[in-house]
This record gives structure tokens, C-alpha cells and sequence, in this order.
């Protein structure tokens, strides 16, 4: 029996490869489903899968209006150890949209459990922002819709975040270069 197995050991390569694709499978479902801190599964994705032809009608009505949300971190105005987001949203134009109602999403991409949502307040012409009690540094994903004038936009951007402490820069040696000068000017030939 066991020279018969070896006869037909290929017969065996299926069933290897299902059964490693099937431990595979158990191992990572295991792994986004139980880790806390690094969540896999997006929060609601049946609702926004159902939702698709609007999320698309979204972004056909977002290339029309043509409208530009750009984004800054900054130290907290009442708690500098706080993260203050600013927006700025302008039309195709250039002209800042005033009185818009700006509301955001803001995900750390390593601790996406932590997401906020908060509303942003307007601060002068076509500017918003509120603190965000978030200090996670690394990718964070900025989910903006801006309602103005009877329409809504909706932009998502992904923004590098460090807030550690600023490392000291490092000192400019200014070094003589005359050595440096001689030999260019006598591999070209020319005297300096």
C-alpha cells in the first residue's frame, strides 16, 4: 500500500493545496477579527456595499462641482497637545465656499478603531477646523463632506502624520572646497 502512495504522490497536491489554503483562510480571518488595536474590517461595509450607485452618483456630482478640500495638522488652539484639523474648501474657481456645514472623519490608520467624527466649525472665509483628541502618528485618512449652496461633496485623503518632538537640526559644516575645485579644473584640463 505504501508503493501504491508513492506511485501516486501528485494525487496527493491538490489536496495539500486546499488544505494550506484553508488554514490560511481560518488563520487570517482569525487575526482581523481578534486584534483590537489593527483592525481589517471596515465599520458598517454591508450598508456602504448596498450603497454603491450612490457613492458613485457622489462622485460624478464631485467631478462637476469640482470643488478642492485641502487639509492641515496643526497643535490644538486650547490644548497644544491636541491635533487641530483646518480645512480650507475653495470651488473650481478658487473662490472659498463660506457657510458651508463641513463634517470629517478622521481614521488613524494604525489604531483604526479610534476614528472621530466631528463637525468642523468655520473660522474665517471658506476656512474650518476643530481639534481632533488624537495623537497617533503614521497614515490617517481624512473622510471631508462639505455641504453649501443645495450641494454636497465628498473627498477622502490620506495625510503622513508625525507628532513626536521635532529632532534638533542637525548643524551645516561648511567645508573648504579649494581642494575639491583644483581637481574638477585639472580633470577638465583648465588651471584653477
Amino acid at each position: 500500500m505504501f508503493s501504491r502512495l508513492i506511485q501516486n504522490r501528485w494525487a496527493l497536491v491538490p489536496v495539500l493545496m486546499l488544505s494550506f489554503t484553508i488554514t490560511a483562510a481560518i488563520v487570517i480571518l482569525t487575526f482581523a477579527f481578534s486584534d483590537s488595536n489593527v483592525t481589517a474590517v471596515e465599520p458598517d461595509y454591508y450598508r456602504k456595499a448596498l450603497a454603491w450607485d450612490d457613492y458613485r452618483k457622489q462622485l460624478a456630482e464631485n467631478g462637476v462641482l469640482g470643488w478642492v478640500v485641502t487639509s492641515t495638522f496643526v497643535a490644538g488652539q486650547n490644548d497644544p497637545t491636541l491635533a487641530r484639523l483646518e480645512l480650507t474648501v475653495a470651488d473650481k474657481y478658487g473662490v472659498n465656499i463660506e457657510h458651508a456645514r463641513v463634517r470629517v472623519e478622521c481614521i488613524p490608520i494604525l489604531a483604526a478603531n479610534s476614528r472621530i467624527s466631528t463637525a468642523l466649525q468655520e473660522i474665517s472665509a471658506g476656512h474650518y477646523a476643530a481639534d481632533v483628541p488624537l495623537r497617533v502618528n503614521g497614515v490617517w485618512e481624512i473622510r471631508a463632506t462639505v455641504e453649501a449652496k443645495n450641494h454636497i461633496y465628498c473627498d477622502r485623503f490620506r495625510r503622513h502624520l508625525s507628532f513626536g518632538k521635532p529632532r534638533p537640526a542637525e548643524p551645516v559644516v561648511m567645508q573648504d572646497n579649494s581642494e575639491m575645485k583644483e581637481q574638477v579644473a585639472k580633470q577638465e584640463g583648465a588651471t584653477p
